[in-house]
């Protein structure tokens, strides 16, 4: 039954780049040989956008506002994720051009803004849990969240990742959280682990950077699923970033969940667009129909030194 405190997330909505196979992106910007590993991990294509992130970010925002019947007057809050400032400056004026490009367009030019990049490809965690505690503070009006990314067009960005974990794609996605119950899921909890260490491992030292990367998986999993005293059972979906398969089965395997139950279908549609992706998947296996009332998903947002999980119960 819901309680006054529970939170709610709802209007799932995105904007994808071009949708184009990889083979055609990445010509003669990587060798065959790691073409053949990326389709041997199950990448076919990414999605690639001549538009900015910003205006990705606006689009994705329109879109949620209208999937969760949202007028903009009941917005109290913005939490803006992304890990692309290359061509902003950090501080006043990227919050700045957020107003005025992706905000005041929907009508929210004066509507509370927070930041949130640290976490990189994890930063859907770190955005949910600040959407959250802005709720509990005040549950006025409801936090809309937008997540987006694109890579830059400079030689030292990679579209492929030399070692064949990932594809990236240009992405934005968004959602309504909000304390007013109705269509979408129930935010049940969010953790967050982090390790600093990370930044001290030289190349060279992979095996090390995998110990602390299944360390963090397995932390913030595990600090969701003790405090909600519930086992990988409970879950319909474990819902990923969009790295190659590999991989994924790893995560899966460190934190105790079947194969069937790891949500695949969007690593060979588009790749990894970053912490779009949680998002992207979740919106999907709702729309696939793969998703039953009270069912629930755990997100997991992995980044290169932060790793969050979320569970959500479908309403």
């Amino acid at each position: 039954m819901a309680s006054q405190s529970d939170v709610y997330v709802t209007g799932l909505a995105y904007r994808l780049g071009r949708d184009l196979p990889i083979e055609q992106v990445l010509a003669g910007r990587v060798s065959p040989d790691l073409l053949d590993r990326l389709h041997g991990v199950g990448f076919r294509r990414c999605a690639v956008s001549s538009v900015s992130a910003l205006q990705l970010a606006k689009d994705a925002a329109a879109a949620a506002l209208e999937a969760g019947a949202l007028h903009p007057s009941s917005v109290g809050a913005v939490v803006y994720a992304t890990c692309s400032f290359w061509d902003e400056q950090v501080g006043q004026l990227s919050a700045a051009r957020v107003r005025s490009e992706v905000l005041a367009p929907l009508g929210l030019g004066r509507v509370e803004l927070w930041g949130v990049g640290l976490a990189e490809s994890g930063n859907l965690a770190s955005a949910l849990r600040v959407a959250r505690n802005l709720l509990r503070v005040d549950a006025t009006g409801a936090v809309l969240v937008v997540t987006t990314d694109k890579v830059p067009a400079r030689e030292c960005e990679y579209r492929a990742m030399p070692n064949a974990v990932a594809v990236n794609s240009d992405a934005a996605a968004a959602c309504i959280v909000t304390s007013e119950a109705g269509h979408g899921f129930v935010l049940e909890d969010v953790a967050q682990v982090s390790s600093p260490r990370m930044t001290s491992h030289a190349k060279g030292n992979g095996f090390a950077k995998h110990l602390e990367v299944i360390a963090g998986v397995r932390g913030s999993v595990g600090a969701v699923l003790q405090r909600l005293g519930l086992s990988p059972s409970n879950f319909r979906w474990l819902i990923t970033n969009n790295y190659g398969i590999p991989t994924l089965d790893g995560f899966a395997n460190a934190v105790g969940f079947e194969r069937e139950r790891l949500y695949l279908s969007n690593v060979p549609r588009f790749a990894h667009a970053f912490s779009a992706d949680n998002l992207i998947n979740l919106a999907d296996a709702v729309a696939e129909g793969r998703l039953s009332a009270a069912e629930r998903v755990l997100t997991l947002s992995t980044g290169p030194l932060t790793w969050g999980a979320a569970s959500l119960r479908r309403c």
